[in-house]
């Protein structure tokens, strides 16, 4: 595939290509073509494979995302990756827990739709985070010179609070295409294994969105640089609780250290459960339990699908 590789959408489906020409023109068309089909044969035929699970092939999968998306069949992708991944799911606890090319689409989409959200909403606590003296530090084989557990531990539970109210309150901001997403999820899981419809909303939304986004913030955009080892271990640190309270699982022996974070865990819980059910919910007012505003109501009627008029996405730019 040639370099700078430019897509435009004038319309669903409609795509202008800048950067090829001739016979390389002709097998991209070829390709769009393929991965385009009705049935997703093509698509399919790799998930039988799992060919996008040996760690190398990343760049593969936000490309062929990418262009899904473009063509306004993204949901389409989504539904299909997580009712496969459901059917092939035997045991309730192992869902959505391997490496698969459906936990890779899942992230993959999630990332892409979600860029602006993470800047917006989830940039200004990891700032406040990393740019902070205190010390999240609650291993004692780690501790630095003076600090005390118990004192960092508050410190840690604190920016986790605080990170979990932010995202409450700015759910509003959740991107329209992530929301049907965990819709899709919830729906999807809730025929099968209905126990875990809702945690599996929180798996997609917490284990695949926003906690890669803090704990490896330079590869979302959330922030510029790469952090330092100490700044990295507090974003592991926080980022690690979430994803426990998301599953509603306490720290035990396997990591001690962590059971501090329990309280935080224990009073989160029902918070937590109202966020995932909100997620979980139709996108219409006559569904949602919760009172809208007039602008959240003409957010919630507008047609256009999430994605943004340009996008650029490695390996194949969408504008």
């Amino acid at each position: 595939m040639a370099d700078g590789l430019v897509l435009s959408e004038p319309r669903a489906g409609d795509f202008i290509i800048y950067g090829l020409s001739g016979t390389d023109l002709e097998h991209f068309g070829r390709l769009l073509a393929l991965l385009n089909q009705p049935d997703f044969g093509l698509f399919s035929a790799l998930c039988e494979r799992d060919l996008w699970v040996e760690g190398k092939s990343q760049s593969a999968i936000e490309s062929i995302v990418s262009v899904f998306i473009a063509s306004g069949r993204g949901q389409e992708l989504v539904q299909r990756v997580i009712r496969r991944e459901v059917s092939l799911t035997e045991q309730e606890t192992t869902l959505f827990r391997s490496v698969s090319t459906a936990t890779q689409v899942l992230s993959t989409f999630a990332k892409q739709v979600g860029t602006q959200y993470l800047r917006q909403v989830i940039r200004p606590l990891v700032l406040t985070i990393v740019s902070g003296s205190w010390s999240f530090e609650v291993d004692p084989d780690k501790l630095e010179e003076g600090e005390q557990v118990m004192v960092n531990t508050l410190h840690l539970v604190r920016s986790c609070e605080d990170m979990l109210q932010h995202i409450v309150a700015t759910i509003d901001q959740c991107p329209r295409s992530l929301w049907r997403a965990c819709k899709s999820m919830f729906e999807i899981v809730n025929e099968k294994f209905p126990s875990s419809a809702l945690k599996s909303v929180g798996g997609l939304f917490f284990l695949r969105f926003v906690c890669p986004a803090i704990m490896v913030p330079e590869t979302s955009g959330v922030l510029d640089s790469t952090p330092t080892p100490q700044q990295r271990r507090k974003l592991v640190l926080v980022s690690k609780s979430l994803q426990s309270l998301s599953n509603a699982v306490e720290f035990g022996a396997k990591e001690p250290y962590m059971m501090g974070v329990n309280k935080f865990i224990r009073n989160g819980t029902p918070q937590m459960q109202t966020l995932q059910q909100r997620l979980a919910v139709s996108l219409s007012p006559l569904s949602l339990s919760f009172s809208l505003s007039s602008r959240e109501l003409d957010w919630i009627f507008d047609d256009d699908d999430e994605i943004a008029d340009s996008l650029s996405l490695s390996g194949i730019g969408i504008v």
